[in-house]
């Protein structure tokens, strides 16, 4: 599953020593629906409907939002608590389960109690994990750390609302003792996907520090994939090519600012922002301040 994942299903079959147990079809075996995509199989599909619709939280779209798998965890990624987030997974990963075994010849059954199969693996997972991990050490989290002095730190990070068809930004820009010298809260009425917000995001946390006038400066943004992108000046004929390309001219236009992936434990100021903006029916800028709703994560961040 994890290969066909993130290889893009169907339209890209594993090598001959993973396909022991995958079927490869040129329609989906379920509904009969052609173009079989890893998408559709755990997603699109009308015979999981049950299982789709028994948790999934809000007015999650279905049809011709996502351009492809990829785009749906990234989605999710945005979208989800961390708790929802791990659920999420075990439950694309039951559906993966119950299709291959009805593909194979086990009875088309099973996906009316997926939530309950899940959630029960999920918990005797966590149960045997906290017996494993007592006698081992405790591990630190990856945690927002301090620039170095005299260079400003931006973190900016994007979040959707699929059902209201809005997009949240937000950037925070800190010094080298983590104080808050600028953040923005911007709202954005559209249904971009995923992976183009988080790199607008990126974009526009480069013009607000440029307009703030705070550089030399770090970016970071949790979505590995596009920092990638950026560093190795890939994919400028992909759906974010034309936002790539602004970005390499803001950076050199800046300096050649620096940017760096973060994980979502070290990028939370901005996510807890990202997550107002979704709330707000203006954009809001602050100088030398920050929301409160912001003030305990940027306290925890702060060091001792």
């Amino acid at each position: 599953m994890a290969y066909r994942s993130a290889h893009g299903g169907a339209d890209h079959p594993p090598p001959p020593e993973l396909l022991r147990k995958v079927a490869v079809q040129d329609c989906c075996p379920l509904c009969q629906k052609l173009g079989e995509s890893t998408l559709h199989a755990l997603w699109e599909c009308e015979k999981i409907k049950k299982a789709r619709k028994s948790w999934f939280p809000g007015s999650f779209p279905v049809h011709g939002k996502f351009c492809d798998f990829f785009d749906l965890i990234l989605f999710c990624f945005s979208s989800l608590s961390l708790e929802d987030l791990e659920l999420f997974c075990i439950i694309l990963w039951r559906i993966w389960f119950l299709r291959n075994s009805s593909i194979h010849g086990a009875p088309l059954d099973g996906f009316d109690n997926v939530l309950e199969w899940a959630s029960d693996f999920l918990v005797d997972f966590k149960g045997c994990r906290s017996v494993c991990l007592r006698s081992s050490p405790p591990c630190l989290s990856v945690c927002w750390f301090l620039p170095p002095s005299g260079v400003y730190k931006i973190n900016c990070d994007a979040a959707l609302d699929g059902a209201g068809r809005k997009v949240g930004f937000s950037i925070v820009i800190r010094d080298g003792s983590g104080s808050v010298l600028a953040c923005s809260s911007q709202v954005v009425t559209a249904s971009f996907s995923a992976l183009v917000a988080e790199t607008m995001a990126i974009g526009r946390a480069i013009i607000f520090s440029r307009d703030c006038g705070m550089f030399p400066c770090i970016l970071e943004s949790d979505v590995a994939v596009v920092v990638n992108w950026i560093l190795e000046g890939s994919h400028l004929n992909s759906v974010v090519g034309p936002l790539l390309e602004d970005i390499a001219g803001l950076r050199n236009l800046c300096g050649g600012l620096c940017v760096q992936f973060a994980p979502r434990s070290a990028n939370k100021v901005a996510h807890v922002l990202a997550k107002q903006a979704l709330k707000n029916v203006e954009d809001f800028f602050w100088l030398e301040e920050f929301p409160l709703c912001a003030a305990h994560v940027i306290q925890a961040d702060m060091p001792d």
